[in-house]
């Protein structure tokens, strides 16, 4: 088994750089929406600038950075920022043992959810050969670490349901708290994780060393503590600013969502990169109440812009509650298959059947998976109240190892049978 999921890894390095230093640059970058652009986000030129001493901004001269919060930053201190004629050389080197990484952590939370020996390589497998995980290695874009950190974070809740270790359960909260500074979205991730903790056991769980009430709402406190203890510092910063919260772009984003919403409603061109019209969207809705726009990064991180926009969006939620929920519902799927033309999307809805099937069959199999399920859903659902569109279906990358998971329940033995692993994670 551990020579399988070894394997698994090192394909799953090897994989991701071939494509990155030899297919893609070689045979696929003519034919790609972006080309040979690497860097996007401006997590970058945040990174550079830090290392140059010039603080947390877009550029040495440039507004203080509040788009972006610090932790995919910190990640591309590691890969020469200051030097963009190679920088992505590095970027693409660390994707890769993440992705390594990604496959391992997978295989270990499948073993700690019970799935089994079989349909933990299974889960491992689809983290190493998923192609859009493969696809998105080349840029700088947080769902490479993202791919990390949720399986990691997955193979911490099934010890805490496992246990009443108050370690875990701090480890828990720094987890979810360390994804929500990588991806200001994921910072419904706590929600989701405290109701799974709270979730109760379905007969034929393994045994708890103490399953009483007390003991859960303790874990669940723990984790608050710890995911506040991550994140306050961050948001304290942004508050001497002038901000209140992790990240801006919650208002930019709905009414991005929001423009893509009315394509499928009035049956427009939904299925293509529409990006730019979004945006043009958004900087008709600014120009109408006298701003500038929101075109480049400086206007992402703009106080008065994004006040604006996170206003009108919250008052817009409210006033249309059954637009929002059906947005909510009908996008949730379309997360998943998001590409640039009907027929990718397609093609991906017709690659991910298979997987989901196997998903449904392991939840069915296997009700004490049910506190995967939640926060998979919090997060799914999260997104596509705001936004989803980002191709190819980029927003729903790191959620795929909890897929696969799930997915390993159905293709391994029922209840894990004697090839599961302890619930603490011995192998």
């Amino acid at each position: 088994m551990r020579r399988g999921v070894v394997i698994l890894m090192g394909a799953a390095v090897a994989l991701r750089w071939l494509f990155c230093f030899v297919v893609f640059p070689h045979l696929l970058a003519g034919h790609s929406t972006v080309g040979t652009q690497y860097y996007f986000d401006s997590y970058r030129e945040i990174a550079a600038s830090l290392l140059q001493g010039c603080g947390y901004r877009l550029a040495c001269n440039g507004p203080v950075a509040l788009h972006r919060p610090p932790g995919y930053v910190l990640f591309m201190l590691a890969t020469n920022p200051t030097d963009p004629s190679h920088c992505h050389l590095f970027v693409q080197l660390l994707n890769g043992l993440l992705g390594g990484v990604a496959v391992w952590l997978t295989f270990r939370a499948a073993q700690a959810w019970r799935v089994g020996s079989r349909g933990a390589l299974f889960a491992a497998g689809i983290v190493a050969f998923w192609p859009f995980l493969i696809w998105e290695t080349k840029v700088t874009v947080p769902e490479n670490v993202m791919v990390v950190l949720i399986p990691a974070t997955f193979l911490l809740l099934a010890r805490t349901r496992a246990s009443h270790s108050a370690a875990l359960a701090l480890a828990l909260g720094a987890a979810a708290g360390a994804t929500a500074l990588t991806h200001a979205s994921y910072q419904v991730l706590v929600v989701g994780v405290v109701a799974a903790l709270l979730w109760p056991d379905f007969a034929g769980s393994p045994p708890r060393r103490d399953g009483s009430t007390a003991h859960r709402a303790r874990a669940a406190v723990l984790v608050v503590i710890a995911f506040l203890a991550v994140v306050s510092p961050w948001v304290a910063r942004n508050r001497r600013i002038g901000f209140t919260g992790i990240a801006t772009g919650f208002g930019y984003h709905y009414w991005k969502g929001v423009y893509d919403f009315d394509l499928l409603l009035h049956h427009g061109p939904y299925f293509r990169d529409n990006d730019i019209p979004a945006t043009e969207f958004v900087d008709r809705i600014l120009r109408e109440r006298g701003f500038e726009g929101i075109d480049t990064n400086p206007e992402r991180s703009n106080l008065e812009i994004n006040r604006f926009l996170d206003h009108s969006a919250t008052l817009h939620m409210r006033s249309h509650v059954g637009y929002t929920v059906a947005k909510t519902l009908v996008k949730m799927p379309l997360a998943w298959v998001q590409q640039q033309t009907p027929k990718r999307a397609a093609a991906t809805a017709v690659l991910l059947l298979p997987l989901f099937f196997l998903a449904v069959r392991g939840v069915a199999r296997r009700h004490d998976l049910f506190p995967i399920v939640i926060p998979l859903l919090v997060l799914n659902a999260a997104f596509a109240s705001v936004f989803v569109e980002a191709i190819p279906m980029r927003y729903a990358l790191p959620l795929l190892p909890l897929v696969a998971i799930l997915a390993g329940a159905g293709v391994g033995v029922p209840g894990g049978g004697e090839q599961a692993a302890d619930p603490n994670g011995a192998t």
